[in-house]
């Protein structure tokens, strides 16, 4: 019940929410459905094996990179590169749905959204879709650790319901519609993380509970000197 849990436990609970309703787990159970949707002409099985080969080569490049950029700016980066990757492919889908663009165009710009898509799944498996976890085995006190991401990781299998939502939403949203929602989830996400996120690369457990109970530690003690010179 103390606040060095609740103030992780917050943050990892809320980075696992936009995990789920960015669509990066919607997108690898739909990937073919989606492929189509986007206007991918390629084959759509053979998209999925280049995005397959892309996400085994960030998942690389993660283990590598966390080392030396740390949580808090790869999310950063993963978060901007979500969003435009998002919105940029639902922009595209609504011009063709409206006539903006011919035919023909289509056909010369056929690589766009493809090239989009792996780029979502590269830029996405470099931030948003590993770090929750990595965060779970991080920010919780050692006495309650096992317990606090257990619990976590329960509640964000909740957030899964984006994946029973996504046929719904294309009947309601159309792919365009789809591909603006997670945009803009990714764009607050982004923003979430810039403002509650620290950095945890090369912190010890006591430093990175410090930084939880800082704060409020900080105000107990303002409130503790007011009342004391009221008196």
């Amino acid at each position: 019940m103390k606040k060095s849990f609740f103030k992780p436990f917050f943050l990892v609970i809320t980075y696992f929410f936009f995990q789920q309703f960015t669509g990066i787990f919607v997108i690898m159970f739909y990937a073919i459905d989606i492929v189509q949707g986007a206007k991918v002409e390629l084959d759509a099985y053979i998209t999925i094996v280049l995005i397959a080969t892309v996400r085994l080569v960030a998942m690389l490049l993660l283990s590598y990179s966390s080392k030396y950029y740390g949580r808090r700016p790869l999310s950063i980066v993963s978060g901007t590169g979500m969003s435009v990757c998002m919105l940029t492919l639902g922009s595209y889908i609504l011009c063709i749905k409206q006539g903006l663009i011919s035919e023909e165009l289509e056909k010369k710009l056929t690589l766009i959204p493809l090239s989009l898509l792996i780029l979502y799944f590269f830029i996405s498996t470099m931030g948003f879709y590993p770090i929750p976890f990595a965060l779970s085995s991080e920010v919780y006190p050692g006495n309650i650790r096992g317990t606090a991401a257990g619990f976590g990781a329960g509640c964000n299998f909740l957030f899964f319901i984006t994946v029973k939502l996504y046929p719904t939403m294309m009947e309601s949203t159309n792919a365009y519609g789809v591909f603006f929602f997670y945009g803009g989830m990714a764009v607050v996400g982004t923003i979430f993380v810039i403002i509650f996120l620290p950095e945890t690369r090369g912190k010890t457990l006591e430093e990175i509970q410090e930084y939880f109970v800082k704060k409020e530690s900080i105000k107990e003690e303002h409130e503790k000197i007011v009342e004391k010179n009221a008196v």
